[in-house]
């Protein structure tokens, strides 16, 4: 019997490989089902390029690609390191503002001066974590709490879900809003 993990990680698998090269499922079916070739004439115009698939057309893989496109940015904060927080900086923000390496470390030193670890382990990423809002046509509102040794669990990242920017990007775009304690 399957778990909900292993549902997520069979439609996150599965939408990955969709997303990489669907023409290696489109073989995989004529393999399986030669009789079902439909009969093609021709094909697409020289020089067009195959339309990208809908990343949020599955709903529970792309759920899970956004829960790990977040849990990314705990792993970054966890390793304390400087370059880290410039890769989270770059990350793209809620609004027009723009994020520096010293905002992201100003932002979560009273989380640092508290407990001297971000644990990353499987219970930190635990589903209890993570909250994401996918009520919204265009943007959903996600938040991820950071699991702390005492478990207080009163810091928090927040950011929102582009739908719009995934469907082009074939990825899940998720702009950080927030870093900060509830």
């Amino acid at each position: 019997s399957k778990t909900e993990a292993l549902y997520d990680l069979e439609a996150w698998l599965g939408e990955t490989v969709r997303q990489v090269d669907s023409s290696l499922l489109d073989e995989w079916e004529k393999l399986r089902s030669p009789e079902d070739e439909p009969d093609v004439q021709g094909g697409p115009p020289t020089g067009s390029e195959p339309e990208r698939p809908d990343v949020t057309r599955n709903g529970r893989a792309f759920r899970v690609m956004v829960r790990n496109e977040v849990f990314r940015w705990v792993q970054l904060l966890a390793h304390r390191r400087l370059d880290d927080h410039e890769a989270l900086a770059d990350v793209p923000t809620v609004g027009d503002g723009r994020r520096t390496a010293d905002d992201v470390t100003d932002a979560i030193a009273p989380y640092w001066e508290e407990h001297g670890v971000i644990p990353t382990d499987t219970h930190a990423r635990g589903g209890g974590f993570f909250v994401l809002d996918d009520s919204g046509a265009d943007r959903w509102p996600v938040r991820q709490t950071i699991a702390d040794p005492e478990e207080h669990h009163e810091w928090v990242l927040e950011g929102e879900v582009d739908l719009a920017a995934s469907r082009e990007e074939g990825r899940a775009v998720v702009r950080l809003g927030a870093i900060r304690r509830l």
